[in-house]
């Protein structure tokens, strides 16, 4: 094995060689025996067949190289297409990730403007209420109470009252409406009905 590698790294070193081989024979057929040439010439037969074999084998290998470069190319196309879609996929749920936070603080946003004007709303009722209930007002309670008869409703219960502490009722939660924007939603109270 390690003639046929030093005969295919050295191919036109031994070519060279068989080729002044053969020539110095010729020169000297007239002084060499006829059997000592003949030997000599399959010889450099021999060695002709050895370089061709050679050559088909390195024809070979160069076939097998380049179809492994090949297949080479195609998997590194393949990993690199496989990192372009994974990073896309990451970039994507990143992109996810930030919009489900952006809505979350929109939302969370929202619910505490929502909340704040809720309590403004309270604050401004039970202003108002303490207002008519103190007889105080600077003369637009009049004009806003509505005509026909009055109740008291508490903050969380399902009847309507005619004191505004009736029972358990705390006066300073008790709002006033009128008896027919709530007829058929509040039931009376028979404590005070």
């Amino acid at each position: 094995m390690d003639i046929k590698k030093f005969l295919v790294k050295n191919k036109s070193i031994v070519i060279c060689l068989v080729v002044s081989l053969f020539l110095g024979f010729v020169s000297a057929v007239d002084a060499m025996p006829e059997a000592e040439y003949n030997t000599l010439l399959g010889q450099k037969e021999q060695l002709e067949s050895q370089v061709v074999e050679l050559d088909n084998q390195l024809a070979v290998v160069n076939n097998e190289v380049t179809v492994l470069q090949e297949k080479k190319a195609e998997l590194d196309r393949l990993a690199k297409e496989e990192a372009e879609r994974i990073a896309k996929e990451e970039a994507e749920r990143a992109a996810r990730e930030e919009a489900e936070r952006l809505a979350k603080e929109e939302a969370e946003r929202e619910a505490a403007r929502l909340a704040q004007e809720e309590a403004d709303r309270l604050a401004a009722q039970q202003q108002q209420n303490n207002n008519i209930a103190s007889g105080s007002g600077n003369g637009q309670a009049a004009t806003e109470t509505p005509v026909g008869q009055m109740v008291w409703l508490s903050a969380t219960g399902e009847k309507y009252h005619s004191i505004n502490n009736c029972g358990r009722m705390n006066p300073n939660n008790a709002r006033q409406v009128s008896l027919e924007s709530i007829k058929g939603q509040y039931q009376a109270c028979i404590k005070c009905y």
